[in-house]
């Protein structure tokens, strides 16, 4: 046998297929795709459009060719579990191609992990997605299942139907991730949420849901009410994520109520940013939270909620403290003039027990030094933080003195590995100022990842640079270093 056979069948062997058409796609190539869901068109447009632009140049799309050997491949393997298709701006991709993925599917007998994109294939319609389904009905050893339907501008609400009836068939599934185009053609009350509490009525150990149903531009009472019994239904939730725009009083308590009861949950995650919450509404989610004992990681983005003030960081920070299996906090709360050092200063109170800390406040132009030096107060006592990132983009009142409180706290932090300041754009910070970073440096000595954004901060140059260079010396472990100083080219290591 060759070298190139056996190299062939070495790929063969494997279990983890993540799939992507190529103009010069190898019958046996694998491709590996990083996507993040959260910021998907950045994403698409970093790590797939590349290649995408490739294969119209060349082939002038024909996927139902490519899609034939993809599937020509996977069948002589009979070991693929885990499968992962981005069909994303291919404007040729058509209802039949998604017959002859359906008809793909039903051979794989082994699938435990399917991941699938249509992100702006505009001839894709409900019944397109329904053929899909099929296939995906047939997948009864299916654990995990992740999909996104993005700007489909011919589907509607009748695809999510036609993928909660395939659901109620994955007997075996734990995980569902489920991204749900804005630009649906549904009815004003949406019926999204509807169909998916239909689809998860006999799937009693789900174990994470990650939903982003954004065609639900305001949340209404009946939404709510299956949405919560939908989540409810799931007695084993370990893992929630969930997008909620515009949420309102009688939604919001709904929500409230339905997330006590789910006991064995650990790791939340709520997007709300641009609703109209309000002081009273973030104190009772707080309240309901502190109560779930096996709760450790959460992840509460309130940016844009200009109606949260100092009195709902101080009602959030109280509840956190008395919640015993918090190890990480991600709290996002840019573009809040309502939020001053006052607020820092309760946030920092319920810090001290944590490993992993996200803080922005990005455009809250009414933070001062006195709340930096509140916050790094409170973060000296994190003996066990290994995780920060602090953003303070645009903060218009911090100055040298405000950065002098990071270089302090930082110098306590001796388990940290992974560093972000994010301080772009805070003109109150001089070159002066940025020399004594690296004082912040000497006893980081387990620092891994760095990442420093001072563009647009102070007129830096190289006396700056070199001083920070020589602080650096003293982090030996360091591996990764993003160095932005706006003029400055950007550097990497």
């Amino acid at each position: 046998m060759n070298p190139r056979a056996a190299d062939n069948n070495k790929l063969l062997n494997k279990t983890d297929f993540d799939l992507l058409p190529h103009p010069k796609i190898h019958p046996i190539r694998k491709y590996k795709v990083q996507l993040n869901r959260t910021n998907l068109q950045k994403q698409v447009a970093k790590s797939i459009i590349s290649r995408r632009w490739e294969y119209k140049s060349h082939e002038h799309g024909n996927p139902t060719l490519e899609l034939k050997k993809l599937f020509r491949t996977l069948r002589t393997s009979k070991v693929c579990q885990k499968l992962n298709l981005g069909l994303q701006m291919w404007q040729n991709v058509s209802n039949k191609d998604m017959r002859l993925i359906s008809q793909g599917l039903k051979r794989l007998v082994s699938l435990e992990s399917l991941s699938f994109m249509l992100y702006q294939c505009d001839e894709i319609t409900d019944q397109g997605v329904e053929a899909l389904s099929q296939g995906v009905k047939e997948q009864s050893s299916l654990k995990s299942i992740d999909f996104i339907l993005r700007q489909l501008q011919k589907a509607t609400d009748g695809s999510v139907e036609s993928l909660s009836q395939a659901f109620k068939s994955l007997i075996s599934l734990q995980e569902i991730v489920l991204y749900v185009n804005q630009s649906f053609n549904g009815s004003p009350e949406s019926l999204a949420v509807q169909y998916l509490n239909r689809g998860l009525k006999r799937l009693n150990a789900i174990t994470k849901i990650s939903s982003d149903l954004d065609c639900l531009r305001s949340i209404s009472e009946n939404s709510m009410k299956n949405l919560t019994q939908c989540v409810q239904r799931c007695l084993f939730l370990r893992n929630l994520k969930l997008t909620l725009l515009d949420f309102r009083e009688k939604a919001s308590g709904m929500f409230t109520e339905c997330i006590q009861k789910l006991v064995s949950l650990e790791i939340l995650s709520l997007n709300l940013s641009m609703s109209k919450i309000i002081d009273q509404e973030i104190q009772n989610l707080s309240h309901v939270l502190k109560r779930l004992e096996n709760l450790s990681d959460i992840h509460l983005n309130l940016s844009g909620c200009r109606a949260i003030s100092n009195d709902g960081l101080k009602a959030l920070s109280q509840d956190l403290q008395q919640m015993v299996s918090l190890k990480k906090i991600n709290l996002q709360l840019q573009s809040n003039n309502m939020i001053t050092s006052d607020g820092l200063q309760h946030v920092a109170q319920a810090l001290f027990k944590m490993s992993h800390i996200e803080l922005n406040f990005s455009y809250c132009g009414s933070i001062m030094n006195t709340g930096m030096q509140s916050l790094m107060q409170g973060l000296k006592e994190t003996s066990s933080l290994e995780y920060l990132y602090l953003g303070f983009a645009i903060c218009k009142w911090l100055s040298d003195i405000g950065l002098e409180a990071i270089v302090d706290g930082l110098h306590d932090l001796v388990a940290l590995k992974s560093l972000t300041l994010e301080l772009s754009s805070c003109h109150g910070i001089t070159a002066k100022g940025l020399q004594n970073l690296r004082k912040a440096f000497g006893r980081l000595v387990l620092l891994q990842d760095l990442k420093i954004n001072f563009g647009m901060s102070g007129n830096i140059g190289d006396a700056e640079l070199k001083q920070i260079g020589e602080g650096l010396r003293e982090c030996n472990a360091l591996q990764n270093l993003h160095l932005d100083f706006s003029k400055f080219e950007t550097v990497f290591f």
